[in-house]
């Protein structure tokens, strides 16, 4: 079970790989650009306790849950970094 941090309104506007994962194994995150929705901040607290992930859902019933990361904030957006890849959202 994970705690819920912190919940924002935004929107996911780029993501970017920074690894060396083939990108035939990465891209499918792209067709989540775009999405709008509520993104959901958890802290982990049994599986890798202290460590943060994202879900944002959208309106319509999609979403992307990421794998644990930092996050950075920087006056309206956030900038969420996994072992894979750096998501970039513009809060509302």
């Amino acid at each position: 079970m994970a705690k819920q941090i912190k919940n924002y309104m935004t929107k996911l506007v780029d993501i970017t790989p920074v690894s060396d994962t083939a990108l035939s194994d990465w891209t499918w995150r792209c067709r989540y650009i775009g999405i709008e929705g509520v993104l959901m901040l958890f802290e982990s607290e049994h599986k890798r306790p202290g460590e943060l992930f994202l879900k944002i859902v959208s309106r319509d019933g999609r979403y992307l849950k990421t794998s644990y990361g930092i996050v950075e904030i920087y006056e309206n957006n956030l900038v969420f970094t996994t072992k894979q890849s750096r998501y970039n959202f513009v809060l509302r």
